[in-house]
C-alpha cells in the first residue's frame, strides 16, 4: 500500500474510533456516572446536555473526516465498481449513521436546549428529561450500526 491509501486507511479508522468510542463511552461511561453522582435533574440534564452537545460537535469533524477518506479510498483503489460488497454496505450504513447524527446534531440537541431552558424557568425537568433520552437513543442507534459497520470491514477483510 503507498502512502497516500495508507494514510487515507489511517485517517478513516481514527475518525472511525472517535465517533464509535465516543458514543459507546458516552452510553456506558458518562451517562451513569453523571446520574449516580447528580441526583437533581437539572444540573444533571444541563451537564448531559453540555457534554453530549461537545461531543456531537466535535464529531461532526470525525464524520467529514470519514467520508473525506472513505471516497478517497474508493477513488484511489479503483472507483465504485471494484469495491467488494463489504464497501458498499459500509457506504450504506455510512449514509444511515450521517443522516441520524445530522438528526441528533440539527433537530435533538436544539429541541433538548429549549426544553432545558424552558425546564429551568419553570422547576420542572420531565420534557427536558424525554429530550435527553431521545437524544440518547439516537445514539444508541448509531453506535449499534457503528459496530455493525466494523463488522462488515472485518467480514471482507478490508482491515
Amino acid at each position: 500500500m503507498t502512502a497516500l491509501p495508507a494514510f487515507a486507511l489511517l485517517l478513516h479508522l481514527l475518525c472511525a474510533v472517535f465517533w464509535i468510542g465516543g458514543m459507546a463511552t458516552l452510553h456506558t461511561i458518562v451517562r451513569p456516572a453523571v446520574a449516580a453522582e447528580l441526583r437533581e435533574p437539572l444540573p444533571r440534564l444541563r451537564l448531559m446536555h453540555r457534554v453530549v452537545g461537545d461531543f456531537v460537535r466535535a464529531a461532526g469533524w470525525a464524520v467529514l473526516g470519514l467520508w473525506l477518506s472513505g471516497i478517497a479510498l474508493v477513488h484511489l483503489t479503483g472507483g465504485w465498481a471494484m469495491q467488494p460488497k463489504g464497501v458498499h454496505a459500509m457506504a450504506g450504513l455510512a449514509l444511515l449513521m450521517t443522516a441520524v447524527y445530522g438528526e441528533i446534531r440539527w433537530r435533538g440537541l436544539p429541541r433538548l436546549q429549549r426544553a432545558i431552558q424552558q425546564a429551568l424557568q419553570d422547576a420542572q425537568a420531565p420534557t427536558a428529561a424525554q429530550a435527553l433520552a431521545t437524544v440518547r437513543g439516537r445514539v444508541l442507534l448509531n453506535l449499534g450500526l457503528g459496530v455493525l459497520v466494523c463488522a462488515c470491514a472485518v467480514a471482507r477483510g478490508l482491515i
